[in-house]
This record gives C-alpha cells, sequence and structure tokens, in this order.
C-alpha cells in the first residue's frame, strides 16, 4: 500500500476484546485522541473501512460505525468513493501538517523542458487499473526475487508487442526488463568492460 494511506499498524489501533469496553468505541476512543492530540493531523488519509477493519480483525460494521461517529463530531470527513481523512474542523489544529506550497506555475499547454516528462498525459485511470489487476492475479512468487532478468510473463508480453507493433521477431529469452536507467546503464557497462572497453563517449549534458 502507498505511503500516503496509513494502515491498523501505523496508527497504532489495538482493540481489547477482553475488556469492558465495545470494539467499536475503543476504535472511536483511540483514532479521537490521535486526531486531538495533533499526532493525526488535518489532511491524514485515513485506511478505508475495509481495509482497517482486515488490519484489526474486526467486522467492517464497527469500523464504518466508528468512523460516522467520528464524522459527526468533525473529525472525519467521509465522502462516497473517497478515502477518509482527517477534518480540519476537528478539535485538533493539525500542527504537524504540511505547509502548503505556493504554485507559481505559468498556465502552459506544453511543457518542453527537457529534464521533465509530461506527465501530465500518463493513463493515470488505466495504470491503476492494471495495477490493481496484476497484484490480484500475481501468484506469491511473482511478488519476491526471481529472475534478474525480469519476470517470464512480462518479458513475452513485450516480445508479441515487438512482433505487433514493429515488425520485430523477439525471443523472450534475449529480452531483459530493467528498473530503470541506471540499471540499465549499469548493465551495459559491465558488458563493455568484460569486453575490454576502456573508453566510452557520453552526449553533453548526461549523467
Amino acid at each position: 500500500m502507498s505511503p500516503q494511506y496509513l494502515q491498523a499498524r501505523d496508527l497504532l489501533i489495538s482493540v481489547d476484546r477482553a475488556g469492558s469496553g465495545l470494539v467499536g468505541r475503543q476504535i472511536e476512543d483511540q483514532l479521537r485522541t490521535a486526531i486531538q492530540s495533533g499526532v493525526l493531523p488535518a489532511g491524514s488519509r485515513l485506511p478505508s473501512s475495509r481495509v482497517l477493519a482486515e488490519d484489526i480483525g474486526v467486522s467492517r460494521g464497527v469500523v464504518s460505525r466508528a468512523y460516522t461517529q467520528l464524522a459527526l463530531e468533525g473529525y472525519v470527513n467521509l465522502r462516497r468513493g473517497a478515502t477518509p481523512s482527517v477534518s480540519g474542523r476537528g478539535k485538533a489544529s493539525g500542527r504537524h501538517a504540511p505547509a502548503r506550497r505556493a504554485e507559481n506555475w505559468v498556465n502552459v499547454r506544453y511543457d518542453l523542458r527537457a529534464h521533465l516528462p509530461e506527465v501530465g498525459t500518463f493513463p493515470r485511470k488505466a495504470w491503476l487499473r492494471s495495477v490493481r489487476d496484476s497484484l490480484y492475479q500475481a501468484r506469491d512468487a511473482d511478488l519476491t526475487y526471481g529472475d534478474p532478468r525480469g519476470l517470464w510473463g512480462l518479458r513475452v508480453e513485450v516480445a508479441n508487442y515487438l512482433a505487433r507493433a514493429r515488425g520485430v521477431a523477439a525471443d523472450p529469452e534475449q529480452i531483459v526488463i530493467t528498473t530503470g536507467s541506471t540499471h540499465a546503464l549499469s548493465l551495459i557497462g559491465r558488458v563493455l568492460m568484460r569486453r575490454g572497453e576502456t573508453t566510452m563517449a557520453f552526449e553533453n549534458p548526461s549523467h
């Protein structure tokens, strides 16, 4: 889970089923105290009711009722389809809340600066959907260290794409998936070194 979405272990929430207090009330009290003390400043994103319920080991309805009560008290923002978050209307002032950064961007249609990608055209929804599908279908072995050349299934898909879109007959055995440009340059450098190369030319500016 992304670091910006807190989990029960990050919230330090625990429930005592042997105690006299209701489980839902324990969750309410612990979240309320964290907000009032500033441990959870305004704007902090909370885990969904489903995620928090799974982490604590309670029913989702218990967490939903706790969130609803805190929302009625002004501590939590609840909106359909949105992640719960700490409200600025609660008693806590949010003393640890990050300061808003002044935006001095000029209204431009295209950002052609060489050191920045065009992030505005990135297909975020399609990417998020693909990531979710991949994690849901992934085997346990796919989430551990595997073939240093990259996942076999991904290399097969790349080979199929090259054949379909580029007209290149590529063998998945000859495809290497790197973790980024630095990894790729490192591998290329090692290959050239083993071949006895001692001189390399770079464009300027470059790495």
